[in-house]
């Protein structure tokens, strides 16, 4: 016989370890050894070398990892260098694809603003032509995310 556990967000949180933050402190990773994924918040304008030394850090921290669960949690985020975006997909993809070499499922929580989530659109179309094993879906909340993930 099986017990039905409900994830919820708070029981999630508790269980994170902030494992790498930026010196502005509007990045950082966790992970969840207990669920198994690793999460990725970013709020605010992100200025180019934060968002290449985050994602960089994102990739060296999940490479050793098992998890094929990731949460971004991108709601508070406000403002990206479009240069940050073409390093993101015309270097960073290409390099993570190939290194991780693993199926992932992705969680991404929304932005508040409209030109940040048509950002994120355009970036994940981006990922889908050029072949990226991920399946990412978007929500609201982290609730939401979680109750997909699991």
């Amino acid at each position: 016989m099986y017990q039905t556990v409900t994830i919820t967000t708070a029981t999630a949180e508790e269980n994170e370890n902030v494992v790498y933050e930026t010196a502005s402190k509007q990045c950082h990773i966790a992970i969840n050894e207990e669920l198994g994924y690793i999460q990725l918040h970013m709020e605010g304008k992100v200025e180019v070398e934060e968002y290449k030394e985050v994602m960089e850090k994102l990739l060296q921290i999940a490479l050793p990892l098992p998890y094929t669960h990731v949460i971004y949690d991108i709601k508070g985020l406000t403002n990206t260098d479009p240069r940050a975006r073409a390093w993101y997909v015309g270097t960073f993809l290409p390099k993570a694809t190939k290194t991780l070499d693993r199926d992932l499922r992705s969680a991404m929580i929304q932005p508040s603003s409209l030109f940040q989530r048509m950002a994120v659109n355009t970036i994940t179309k981006a990922m889908k032509a050029m072949g990226v094993k991920a399946e990412t879906k978007y929500f609201d909340d982290k609730q939401s995310a979680l109750d997909w993930l699991y």
